[in-house]
């Protein structure tokens, strides 16, 4: 601004200075005339740029010297207000008290209840015979038609009454029935051990190298013969047939060995038993 004014007061003092000097010719007047006219339009003309770069330049200091404190304001204020949520809030922490200490006491201690006696399984130790001993099961036989004949009386029934048709089919249900009954009661002896029969089991030294090699792999046991059977190196067999060809038969089978004949003597060996030969 000091620059805008200095160059002011050079224009005015050169306008006075102009009308001061009435002694100069008229054709030098006119030229100073011109020659200030054109001065003073190039002045108006740069007068609007200095004015705007002035100003601008009084505003760059001015907001250089105002930031820092406008900045310093800020923190002061954002300081400020975190002091006073802080002291708002909760605390994180709290010191409590030290407690007071007082007399421990022993706890009771804990009483085992007894547990409730429990009955110990009786153990009898049974000591089952082998079938090759024969062992038999011996049972009473019951005529079943004279106990049912006994408890329904039917010999003191008076059918006269009845006509014959009809006295017919009642006599034919009788003997239907007990005849049912007598075959469900019938009881089948169980095969036993040949007397002569050796058993392979603590004779093997006597028949090693001389009894083919045998592999009994599956033991059927059945009280009708007919469905007894027993697989013996990858062949069913039953009994009566070959377990080898001309040299091992099987004669019988037994609930828990058999017995084949081998150079006309019986052998008994046990079931599911392999003979490497």
């Amino acid at each position: 601004m000091s620059e805008v004014m200095k160059a002011l007061q050079q224009s005015e003092q050169a306008y006075q200075a102009q009308i001061s000097q009435p002694h100069l010719s008229s054709p030098a007047r006119l030229n100073v005339t011109k020659t200030t006219r054109w001065w003073l339009v190039g002045l108006f003309a740069v007068l609007p740029v200095i004015a705007i770069l002035a100003v601008m330049t009084y505003l760059h200091f001015n907001s250089a010297t105002l930031e820092p404190s406008q900045l310093e304001a800020t923190d002061a204020l954002t300081n400020q207000k975190r002091a006073v949520i802080l002291e708002n809030s909760e605390p994180l922490a709290k010191l409590l008290p030290y407690p007071e200490l007082t007399e421990l006491t022993a706890l009771p201690k804990p009483v085992a209840k007894p547990l409730p006696a429990r009955p110990k399984p009786s153990t009898t130790a049974s000591r089952n015979n082998s079938p090759s001993e024969g062992r038999r099961i011996k049972t009473d036989q019951v005529n079943v038609s004279d106990v049912s004949k006994q408890d329904w009386n039917v010999d003191n029934l008076d059918l006269s009454g009845l006509s014959p048709e009809l006295a017919q089919r009642f006599q034919s249900a009788l003997k239907k029935h007990s005849t049912q009954s007598a075959s469900q009661t019938k009881i089948t002896s169980m095969p036993t051990k040949p007397q002569n029969a050796i058993n392979l089991v603590g004779h093997e030294s006597d028949y090693r190298g001389r009894l083919p090699k045998m592999n009994f792999e599956t033991h059927m046991y059945s009280s009708q013969s007919q469905s007894r059977w027993i697989k013996v190196n990858g062949n069913n067999v039953h009994e009566g047939e070959w377990v080898i060809n001309k040299l091992v038969k099987l004669d019988q089978i037994l609930p828990g060995s058999l017995i084949v004949t081998f150079d006309n003597q019986q052998l008994q060996i046990p079931a599911l038993y392999e003979w490497q030969g």
